[in-house]
């Protein structure tokens, strides 16, 4: 099957099949009952089109030069939602270096900032290799919020953040020397 992305509302090529909508708002003063014949769209789905906090997501995302994921451990993974932001960002991610602070139960959420590696190498994104992983995560903070175990989450974290600074400051300068061979 064959996808052409084509502009809603100019003429349909001969050969061209089902025309899909994907518009935040339907075109002004044209009634539901028109779209198709005046080759807007045959069907409409909004939801396919990025929000504006989506698209503003992506700004922020292209702008950064490293990235500190938070992660819950889920049913011995990530959560969905936060797949669904991962892939609605895309190329944003290349050559920019991600660490990860993740929590759970026994595990800690090691085995959510593990899969997370290979998605984040699956898009071209570096995964610094120290992280922050809090087990029993309910247990682990004073009412306070900070770690009962300052000491260890603090080195943890410092040696994590100065991977992701030294990383982060080498793929800048490489980014603007040499822009990225992604695939």
């Amino acid at each position: 099957m064959a996808i052409r992305i084509v502009r809603l509302g100019s003429p349909r090529a001969r050969d061209e099949g089902l025309r899909i909508g994907t518009v935040r708002r339907p075109p002004r003063g044209v009634p539901k009952s028109e779209f198709a014949s005046q080759d807007w769209y045959d069907v409409w789905y909004p939801n396919l089109a990025p929000s504006a906090d989506l698209v503003n997501l992506q700004q922020r995302i292209w702008r950064a030069d490293a990235f500190v994921m938070v992660v819950p451990e889920y049913n011995h993974g990530y959560p969905a939602a936060l797949k669904f932001v991962i892939d609605s960002v895309q190329a944003h991610w290349q050559a920019k270096p991600v660490a990860f602070v993740a929590y759970g139960g026994h595990s800690g959420g090691v085995r959510a900032a593990e899969q997370l590696r290979q998605v984040f190498s699956g898009l071209h994104a570096v995964p610094v290799r120290d992280g922050v992983y809090f087990t029993q995560a309910w247990d682990r903070f004073d009412t306070g919020g900070r770690p009962r175990d300052g000491d260890a989450s603090e080195r943890a974290a410092r040696r994590m953040l100065d991977q992701l600074a030294w990383y982060g400051h080498a793929l800048r300068q490489a980014r603007a020397a040499w822009p990225y061979p992604a695939g």
